[in-house]
């Protein structure tokens, strides 16, 4: 029989030295009755950064979940990858990703050297539920993944329902059809840009009157990636929980 401690037990990780990245492992907060036998530590669940907020997460999200974690007897890593938080900065000769994929990875090396284990769930937020996506499609030893907003891609019902939702919010009806004509001179135009890039193979920079920030994969091509990643779940490899949480996201996104 299992009882959990009133505090988990926390720890700073440095993986890779002082040059490396750095995490706070949460210890499954249950101990054998008699202070015999122990939690299973497998798997554990490694949080990786969304965006760039440090590894406590959005408003310490990941503190909460890991020490939540902790009382039902799993453990857990908070990671900064390079560049972020308390870490080092992305190494030059590496993408973005190619350096969250290896920092992961060598988070997960690191926990398998000191507790044995072999088996990992990975959480992300974000360009967080991206980052596990890619690592999971390198590394058999991801056992599942928990992304919340990963790419998503809109129907023409969300679209519909988009718009509607944005034109209750104007004063008036010219108002409301002036940014839905400004919308689609925006899309069009970039529609038309893209297709030319295409035509010369470039593709074209964003103009400063669209929004900045994640862009998601081709669709083809993210499609791909979880048909790999559920195929390999037939072997019981990777399990995966989608959770969308804007206000659109149960009305028509698709999530592959």
């Amino acid at each position: 029989m299992m009882i959990p401690s009133r505090i988990p037990c926390e720890r700073v990780v440095r993986i890779g030295g002082e040059n490396g990245v750095l995490g706070i492992a949460t210890d499954p907060a249950t101990i054998g009755v008699g202070g015999h036998g122990s939690a299973s530590m497998e798997p554990v669940v490694v949080f990786l950064n969304a965006g760039v907020l440090h590894r406590v997460g959005p408003n310490r999200l990941h503190v909460s979940l890991a020490r939540r974690l902790s009382v039902c007897g799993f453990g857990s890593l908070r990671l900064d990858l390079s560049g972020i938080g308390d870490s080092r900065g992305v190494p030059g000769e590496l993408t973005f990703r190619e350096s969250a994929v290896a920092d992961t990875r060598g988070a997960m090396d690191e926990l398998q050297r000191r507790l044995g284990v072999g088996k990992f769930v990975l959480f992300g937020l974000c360009s967080g539920a991206e980052n596990a996506l890619a690592t999971a499609d390198v590394d058999p030893r991801v056992a599942g993944l928990v992304l919340v907003d990963p790419p998503a891609y809109p129907n023409l019902r969300s679209r519909i329902r988009f718009i509607g939702i944005r034109l209750r919010k104007f004063d008036s009806v010219a108002s409301g059809i002036t940014w839905a004509v400004a919308k689609a001179v925006v899309r069009a135009r970039r529609a038309l840009l893209l297709h030319l890039a295409r035509r010369i193979g470039t593709e074209p920079g964003k103009s400063d009157d669209e929004p900045a920030g994640r862009i998601a994969p081709p669709k083809g091509e993210y499609r791909a990636l979880l048909s790999r990643l559920a195929k390999d779940r037939t072997s019981q490899r990777c399990s995966m929980v989608s959770i969308l949480s804007t206000e659109f996201a149960s009305d028509g996104l698709e999530f592959s």
